[in-house]
Parts: structure tokens; C-alpha cells; sequence
């Protein structure tokens, strides 16, 4: 960031970098240690409920995030695709 934008609105960059050094990155960490792999890589992915926590995890992070009512929902499209849908 230059340092004319971090002179000028310093409350918004401390609070960026807090977030994200506080609550994006330890997520993102999280997020990526869980060996979620596509059904085909792994072939026990439902018993072995690794893409269950991946989406969990990130759908517990949107539901705490303070944007006014969190209106997503988890949906499952077949055996092996799984999102969140956010209207």
C-alpha cells in the first residue's frame, strides 16, 4: 500500500490488516490443512467426511461475519458436489 492511502485513511488499514491477520488467515490456514480432495482422488471422501469439515468451516466463517442477516445455505448437488449457496 502506498503511503499516501495508509496516511490517509489509517483506521481502515489497521482494521483490514487486523482482520486479516486475526480472522482470514487463521481460517485460510485451517481451511487448507483439511485434506478435502475431489471424489476422485478419494474414493472413502464421504465416510472419511473431509469435504464436510471444509465446507463447514467455511460456511461457519460466513455465518459470523457482521453483513447483516447471513442468508446461505449448504446445498448438496449429487454425491460429490457440495457448496454454499449465498442469496
Amino acid at each position: 500500500m502506498s503511503e499516501r492511502s495508509r496516511t490517509s485513511s489509517p483506521g481502515v488499514f489497521d482494521f483490514v490488516e487486523r482482520r486479516w491477520e486475526e480472522d482470514i488467515l487463521p481460517t485460510l490456514t485451517r481451511y487448507i490443512e483439511i485434506p478435502a480432495k475431489s471424489p476422485a482422488f478419494d474414493p472413502q471422501w464421504a465416510a472419511n467426511g473431509h469435504i464436510d469439515r471444509a465446507v463447514a468451516l467455511i460456511e461457519d466463517w460466513c455465518r459470523r461475519r457482521p453483513i447483516g442477516a447471513y442468508l446461505g445455505e449448504r446445498v448438496q448437488i449429487s454425491l460429490s458436489i457440495m457448496a454454499i449457496r449465498q442469496d
